[in-house]
């Protein structure tokens, strides 16, 4: 789906942008996907060639996930009860939010069906209070906690009053993407980031 609550201007893809959860009707897990993906595990099995047993499952996109939050769980289920058993290892689960619907229920919401991180785009609520505050809570409550936002320049003062914040919430993991120009200039030019 392509729906998301924000509007950034980076965004790379087009979405619609709407503020309430939104669910389509039609989008949910058949029940035959269960066994669909059971008959699909047995036939990988026979193609595993190592002994090396890892997985993650990410929810990610042009969207905002926690929008689709039942249906993420709905997967998340089907993730722990039929993929990690056949795996032999719990696989890491983690999404990525803008954060501003990361409140106290969603965040017991993602506890509960197994997220392992939760990464957040402070850049698209233009690194809002309200986000800093979802933030610390979700820091008590979920295993890891990663802030991934662009290093985009027109953030470049928002990035640098975010760094002592981050710290003091007890965010422990921070990914930043370089800006297309200066990801550009290393790859095509040789310029030190």
């Amino acid at each position: 789906p392509n729906v998301c609550n924000r509007d950034c201007v980076y965004c790379f893809e087009p979405h619609t942008v709407q503020q309430e959860p939104v669910v389509p009707e039609g989008l949910k897990l058949p029940p035959e996907w269960r066994e669909l993906m059971t008959r699909h595990l047995d036939i990988e099995k026979q193609l595993i060639t190592t002994d090396c047993k890892m997985q993650y499952y990410e929810f990610t996109g042009v969207c905002e996930p926690l929008l689709y939050l039942p249906v993420i769980e709905e997967l998340m289920r089907l993730f722990r009860e039929v993929v990690d058993p056949f795996m032999g290892t719990k696989g890491w689960a983690k999404i990525y939010t803008n954060g501003t619907l990361l409140n106290p229920e969603n965040i017991s919401r993602l506890k509960e069906v197994g997220f392992d991180e939760v990464r957040v785009h402070l850049g698209a609520s233009s690194f809002s209070r309200e986000v800093y505050v979802n933030l610390r809570l979700a820091v008590k409550h979920l295993p890891t906690v990663t802030v991934e936002t662009p290093a985009w320049p027109p953030h470049r003062e928002k990035l640098l009053e975010m760094l002592p914040l981050i710290e003091d919430i007890g965010v422990k993991h921070l990914d930043m993407p370089l800006s297309p120009e200066k990801l550009w200039r290393v790859i095509h030019k040789g310029v030190q980031a």
